[in-house]
């Protein structure tokens, strides 16, 4: 048997032997400092870190286990890493985990596990073999970390996306983005309804191209890089078939993180029926001016037509008030603005060179002003007119009623503002209705509208709602003027002219209360009004909860 002793050996090897066995004390003394240093890295870990011998029990947990799964050091020793298996995963997943780690190749995946008290959480793991010398087999060592926060923030992201993309889809005006010199890069599905192009036809091409008019191409760019936005700009565009529409463009810059210039986005609104509308709605009252008395005979005949043949007197009735509510706001409600309107336009054409900048600043304002009531009383008629014809096809679906009235308000928001009153909703978030969002949109807008009309300056006016079993109870209340037990008894009738000067003297036709009435009805709610003189009013309605 060899040794090194100092005696046996000769003198010239023993320095050799001597540097020798300090290389090796050295070698070891590396070694276990180099043990200590794995040893407090494993043991201070933020990841989960288990050992477990060849068969898969367990041999080696660190503290962050622990902390992780609720088990102690005692309770898993010896046990088998099943013990924290949840039902979520099938056999097959489990059965490659370790066909991977036993072929000696490293296995990653997510995975839902179960601690000791039963709570559910996702890990991030990484499993590898260990090998002895020979190559074989004798351990496995996971790496985990617990990525059940980061899972959760995925799911609702994904909903938020999920949601959104639902709205973006079913969008019906035209969203686009183009860069700062027109190429468009997104569009909505909405592109296609409007435009008759597909969207990859227009991906990468001008937004320009489709304006009708060449002149617009240069004014729209040039104010919306001096105004930095525009709202409700009107332009002509030319459909894929050579159709011309009639559209109103509101669009804005948008500017990156640095506050630069990044891109443009907007949102393209076709008016083009509601301009063919109202311009067959002038020449009709033209027509009815120069021949009155043909209209005349005309309604007396459709009037003796209509008594022969109704069913009811109560049916008769209500034709009746119908008619005449329709001619009133024809031959006094709409061809009163529109006289106002021509008035003031003639003064400008006439007067245009003897007005000072206030003059034409103040002529504007009212022309703008009569222009907006027209706008909402020829709406508010042609909904009634579609309503009376059974035109009105009723698509229910679940909306979210705060996003829904906040997107409503926000059109008032100015007119509050002139009228210094708080504007406010008072509805949860995720509070859902079942309603056709064209009527919705009819019923909130003439109800605030109104209360606008009726509240004084410095006033309060609340959109709410409460949930009232299976309805949803949405009221819009004001501290307003309020009204008599005697004129809310008139109130939604169509048989009874009633209206009220606003307190800005703003003048009505009754038809929007009428609207909301026979809207609500449709969607299987109520409209009623709580109101006393001097203490404001609550219209009040309800709808199915979504």
């Amino acid at each position: 048997m060899a040794t090194t002793s100092k005696e046996q050996l000769p003198k010239k090897n023993r320095g050799k032997v001597k540097r020798k066995m300090v290389k090796i004390f050295e070698r070891n003394r590396s070694a276990q400092g180099g043990l200590n240093y794995l040893e407090t890295a494993i043991t201070h870990s933020p990841t989960s870190i288990v050992i477990t011998d060849a068969e898969g029990r367990i041999e080696y947990v660190n503290p962050k286990f622990c902390e992780v799964t609720g088990y102690s050091v005692e309770e898993a020793i010896g046990q088998n890493p099943q013990i924290l298996k949840s039902d979520l995963h099938p056999d097959e997943f489990y059965k490659d985990m370790w066909e991977t780690i036993a072929s000696g190749k490293v296995w990653r995946s997510e995975f839902q596990n179960k601690k000791k008290n039963g709570d559910l959480y996702w890990e991030m793991a990484s499993i590898a073999p260990i090998f002895d010398d020979d190559g074989s087999i004798i351990k496995y060592i996971a790496i985990k970390e617990e990525i059940t926060d980061k899972k959760e923030i995925e799911r609702k992201l994904k909903l938020s996306e999920e949601k959104y993309r639902k709205i973006f889809d079913h969008f019906e005006d035209l969203y686009f983005q183009t860069n700062m010199r027109g190429i468009i890069f997104a569009l909505s599905p909405s592109v296609v309804p409007l435009t008759g192009y597909n969207i990859e036809e227009l991906i990468g091409t001008s937004v320009l191209d489709v304006y009708h008019n060449p002149k617009d191409k240069r004014r729209f760019l040039r104010t919306i890089l001096t105004e930095k936005h525009v709202t409700n700009y009107e332009l002509k565009l030319v459909r894929k078939d050579g159709v011309i529409l009639d559209v109103f463009i509101s669009a804005r810059i948008e500017y990156d993180a640095d506050g630069k210039p990044e891109f443009i986005s907007g949102i393209i609104h076709d008016f083009t029926e509601l301009k063919r509308t109202q311009d067959e709605l002038e020449k009709l009252i033209e027509e009815m001016q120069l021949h009155r008395e043909e209209v005349d005979k005309r309604a007396f005949e459709i009037n003796r037509l209509n008594i022969r043949l109704s069913e009811s007197e109560e049916n008769l009735k209500q034709l009746n008030a119908t008619k005449d509510k329709f001619f009133s706001i024809i031959a006094h409600d709409l061809r009163g603005p529109f006289s106002g309107f021509i008035g003031l336009s003639e003064l400008m054409e006439q007067e245009y060179e003897n007005l000072d900048s206030k003059a034409i600043a103040q002529i504007s304002k009212s022309m703008s002003k009569s222009a907006k009531k027209l706008y909402n009383l020829l709406e508010n008629l042609l909904e009634w007119s579609k309503a009376q014809m059974s035109r009105i096809e009723l698509e229910l679906v679940t909306l979210d009623l705060y996003d829904f009235a906040k997107r409503i308000s926000g059109l008032f928001l100015e007119t509050a503002l002139q009228k210094n009153i708080d504007l406010t909703v008072d509805i949860k978030r995720d509070t859902f209705i079942i309603a056709d969002s064209n009527i919705l949109n009819t019923i909130l807008r003439n109800l605030i509208s109104n209360a606008l009309k009726f509240t004084p300056e410095n006033g309060e006016i609340t959109v709410s709602a409460i949930a009232n079993g299976e309805m949803i109870q949405i009221s819009v209340s004001d501290t307003g003027i309020g009204m008599s037990a005697d004129d809310i008894k008139k109130l939604f009738r169509i048989d009874v002219h009633h209206t009220t000067i606003g307190t800005s003297q703003e003048k009505g036709t009754g038809l929007g209360l009428i609207l909301c009435k026979d809207f609500v009805d449709k969607c299987g709610g109520e409209i009623w009004v709580e109101s006393e003189p001097g203490k404001g009013s609550t219209f009040i309605f309800t709808l199915p909860k979504g």
